[in-house]
């Protein structure tokens, strides 16, 4: 079992189409496109996949982060994930195997500025690089060609 915010597992509910009027959504291959920790990317292998064919592609820029994702996902039981150490906006839409993801979820690096904290570091120059990654991540995520669907989240409020 893997507790986590509520509000954490709504970018999973809303790519699935949790509480809608069709049926929910299953799909062959989903990015994660900033994984780490690695409860989202769990999330998504344990609800959002194909049965039995599924393919979850966790992608993770820093190496101390991926380690604590693969711990995550190893703990977790995922199967069905492969973990890539890569930077986000440098991975090509054009890869062979990445361009045929049908769905990706950009939960990027942020401020934290809507999470409840005694300390944050909330310096301009800080949330301008971070705001700044964020608009790059997605705008990246919208250029891959054969995906249908985009999830962006974050829990920052500047």
């Amino acid at each position: 079992v893997l507790q986590q915010d509520k509000a954490s597992t709504f970018p999973v509910h809303a790519l699935i189409g949790t509480g809608t009027l069709h049926s929910e959504r299953k799909f062959n291959f989903v990015i994660d496109a900033c994984a780490a920790p690695g409860n989202k990317a769990s999330h998504l292998a344990a609800v959002a996949l194909q049965p039995d064919k599924g393919v979850l592609v966790a992608i993770e820029k820093s190496p101390e982060r991926e380690k604590l994702l693969r711990e995550t996902l190893r703990r977790m039981g995922c199967t069905s994930v492969r973990v890539y150490r890569r930077d986000w906006l440098q991975v090509s839409h054009d890869d062979e195997l990445l361009s045929q993801a049908d769905a990706i979820v950009v939960d990027p690096s942020c401020s934290n500025s809507g999470v409840l904290r005694d300390a944050m570091d909330a310096s301009p120059s800080r949330l301008r690089g971070l705001s700044d990654f964020q608009r790059k991540a997605l705008i990246h995520a919208l250029s891959f060609p054969s995906v249908k669907f985009v999830v962006y989240s974050t829990c920052s409020v500047h």
